[in-house]
């Protein structure tokens, strides 16, 4: 009688506990789903490279970026992704994110600018090349992978991997009777968990959803995980899941899943691409990748390669003459093997930027596409810039302690960052001083007092670069006695034009030009360029006593050499999953200056770089380059703006803890700015600045502001708006009538001409 019971009760227990363990693992499964199956790093997407006629390729680092967005050249491009140069003609098939379908042919003059760019017979006014990756975002287990739909794999690569893996996978429920018995043979003979059986739908609930520790028990709830897969999602789902999250190798502390990672880091290609000899190979690195590793063990690789081939021929996936062919060549492997992911100041820019908008799991987790303003190849050069110019300034000042240093880059005309760099080294401070650093900009301010000043010119209280301001003696009665501001070295000057000013950084005569204008009237021209929020009506901060950080400075004056259009700093454009904008950062410009009156200030900064402070770079970029120094005391900040046409760059240079150091702006800073421009301009120079109607030229005489005649000797040729130039000609050098009648026609002639 008892035997009969445990006879009845055994089967019965056994039933409820296997009904107990279906019930947890699907709900395992089903959790797992929900948090999706594979936590995806996010990618981060690069610029949109664009090529429309007047582009300069080498200005623009076309070629460079081609490569960082996978474009390979060839002799005859024949698939997406894929260019020719030949003379002066590029032919590039774009990729499916740019300008398709079909190749377009890039026409350049001498120079290397775009002169026309057509598709056959049509011409196109711009061609979308797609955006390259600047990385990844990684997660703490250092996993990278990016995401592929079955459809988007190389029929080669998934016919590779079921002939290796589960020639039956297609015939199976889950579960292969016949390889389980073979594995079973082999592992009681060996006396261990040798041999796997596992089928493709048995790895795939092994490696998401069990741990890695051989038993029984695991391979029993292996089993049914795997059955539960199949009841639940069709065959070529099971399998997109699979080859998205199998480990194929390791690149230094990263682990490589997934097909399309892998396809990348071993060929530099999307896992669409792949010939049949690399599909065979990445399908031979799953039975053990660090052992087949085609870096560090091509003779194993090839053993392996070959066993994949036979596979496939046996199953009637290829010929034997196509096996043949795909291993007559050991596959061109790609060398450039850096880091998908990226652990730097722009990662944690872009995290810090998207807070607000996502939760921190899903940014990193999320798979989304991270769409930004960045310039992949600008951000590298900056980064590989700051320590190099920084070891050459320690060096040439004998200082020990190591400085630190930021830089943003602005695109003037789309008003994006383009680039940014937040230190010396990552590795070594994680702080990013280009968007959190809020240092005094001394001398940087100067601009902006000059910009009320002319925005505030009134018939009969007119101001002009030209207009000559008294420089000595001035001081300010504030509630803490009087204030007088010294200028750098204890030069006195007895007066200045507002030119002068501005080209030799005065800090008395800009501090005269703010009295007269008002520190009321500054405030509010600064608030309207985004700069102003923080500003007390203090004499001081005439000459820059107030903190701000380089990206806010960078802004600043990317206004004025767009000649008055206000962009919103941001560095993220729009966050895209499954194809759906998620979030977006649009940029909505507001004309905040008159184009005369912020081009008055941009020509005067060319001045600067001509023969005033940042005359240095003069030596180098003599035309169509803007700039402005700017010291603390004891040159505890360095400061430089460079404006191009295309571009503002503002540098920082310095010490975290505010410590003296032998720098002004033109010694430290300036440095920086000018090796950026060395390498943007090294193909052509800069173009002119666009000069706006309502701008007209004069030679005036330096010294009185006013016409300048035949005997003054030191002339300059200057920009007004027009109705308020001068019509008077120089007291201290009065022309003849002839003279003044004959400069007056010219003049005339310039304006209309």
């Amino acid at each position: 009688m008892r035997k009969k019971t445990l006879l009845i009760i055994l089967p019965l227990l056994f039933a409820a506990i296997l009904a107990a363990d279906l019930v947890y693992l699907s709900s395992l499964i089903s959790r797992r789903m929900e948090e999706g199956l594979l936590q995806i790093p996010s990618r981060v997407l690069g610029r949109e490279i664009v090529v429309a006629p007047g582009t300069n390729v080498y200005s623009s680092f076309l070629f460079a970026n081609l490569e960082r967005a996978g474009y390979r050249e060839t002799t005859r491009p024949r698939l997406p992704g894929h260019f020719a140069i030949e003379g002066e003609k590029i032919t590039v098939i774009p990729r499916p994110d740019g300008t398709g379908p079909g190749a377009a042919v890039i026409e350049l003059d001498d120079d290397g600018d775009v002169e026309r760019i057509y598709r056959g017979r049509e011409e196109l006014p711009r061609l979308s090349l797609g955006r390259p990756e600047i990385g990844r975002l990684t997660d703490p287990r250092r996993q990278v992978r990016a995401y592929s739909p079955i459809d988007e794999i190389s029929p080669h690569l998934v016919k590779a991997v079921i002939a290796a893996e589960d020639r039956r996978f297609y015939q199976h429920h889950g579960i292969d009777p016949r390889a389980i018995a073979r594995a079973l043979v082999k592992d009681v003979a060996s006396m261990s968990f040798r041999e796997g059986g596992s089928t493709i739908t048995q790895q795939l609930a092994r490696n998401f959803f069990l741990s890695f520790r051989k038993s029984l028990l695991r391979k029993f709830q292996e089993a049914l995980i795997a059955l539960l897969l199949e009841a639940r999602f069709s065959k070529n789902k099971i399998l997109e899941l699979y080859l998205n999250q199998v480990y194929l190798g390791q690149r230094g502390s990263e682990g490589i899943y997934g097909v399309e990672e892998a396809s990348r880091y071993y060929f530099g290609k999307s896992a669409n691409a792949l010939t049949l000899s690399e599909a065979i190979l990445i399908a031979s690195l799953i039975k053990s990748p660090n052992y087949y590793s085609p870096f560090t063990h091509p003779d194993r690789t090839l053993q392996r390669m070959r066993y994949v081939a036979r596979a496939m021929e046996e199953e009637g996936y290829i010929s034997r003459r196509e096996a043949e062919e795909a291993l007559r060549k050991f596959p061109t492997l790609n060398m450039r093997t850096e880091r998908a992911t990226r652990l730097d100041y722009v990662t944690d820019a872009i995290v810090m930027a998207l807070e607000e908008k996502l939760e921190d799991r899903d940014i990193l987790y999320g798979g989304y596409e991270i769409r930004t303003s960045l310039d992949p190849v600008l951000v590298d050069l900056l980064k590989e810039t700051v320590p190099r110019t920084l070891s050459r300034i320690e060096k040439r000042y004998g200082l020990e302690k190591p400085l630190q240093a930021a830089v943003v880059m602005v695109d003037n005309e789309t008003g994006e960052t383009v680039a940014f760099w937040g230190g010396r080294s990552y590795r070594e401070s994680q702080f990013n001083r280009a968007v959190a650093a809020r240092r005094q900009v001394g001398s940087l301010f100067k601009p902006f007092v000059a910009l009320a000043a002319l925005k505030e010119s009134k018939p009969g209280f007119e101001t002009t670069l030209a207009s000559v301001i008294p420089a000595k003696d001035v001081s300010w009665d504030t509630p803490d006695g009087k204030w007088v501001p010294r200028n750098f070295n204890g030069k006195v000057w007895e007066k200045a034009t507002v030119r002068e000013i501005l080209e030799h950084s005065i800090n008395t005569g800009i501090v005269a030009l703010g009295k007269r204008t008002g520190l009321d009237k500054v405030i509010t021209l600064c608030r309207s360029l985004g700069i102003g929020e923080n500003l007390k009506p203090y004499p001081s901060l005439l000459i820059g006593s107030f903190t701000y950080t380089p990206l806010s400075m960078a802004y600043a004056y990317s206004t004025i050499a767009s000649l008055g259009l206000k962009h919103r700093p941001r560095i993220v454009e729009s966050v895209i999953r499954d194809g759906v904008e998620v979030v977006s950062f649009p940029d909505f410009p507001v004309r905040v200056l008159k184009p005369e009156v912020a081009y008055l200030v941009l020509y005067a900064l060319q001045g600067a770089v001509r023969e005033g402070t940042a005359k240095r770079l003069g030596k180098a970029f003599p035309e169509n380059v803007a700039g402005k120094t700017g010291t603390t005391d004891d040159g505890r900040d360095s400061w430089f703006v460079a404006m191009t046409r295309d571009y503002t760059i503002c540098a920082w240079v310095g010490y975290d803890d505010a410590s003296p150091t032998p720098l002004t702006g033109a010694t430290g800073a300036l440095p920086l700015c000018e090796e950026v421009l060395k390498k943007v301009y090294r193909a052509k120079p800069p173009a002119p600045f666009p000069v706006p109607p309502g701008i007209v030229f004069r030679d005036v005489d330096e010294e009185t502001g006013l016409l300048a005649t035949s005997g003054c000797e030191r002339v300059v040729r200057e920009a007004f708006v027009a109705g308020t130039e001068p019509t008077a000609f120089c007291s201290l050098h009065p022309p003849s009538p002839l003279e003044e009648t004959g400069r007056k026609l010219l003049d005339f002639l310039r304006d209309v001409f």
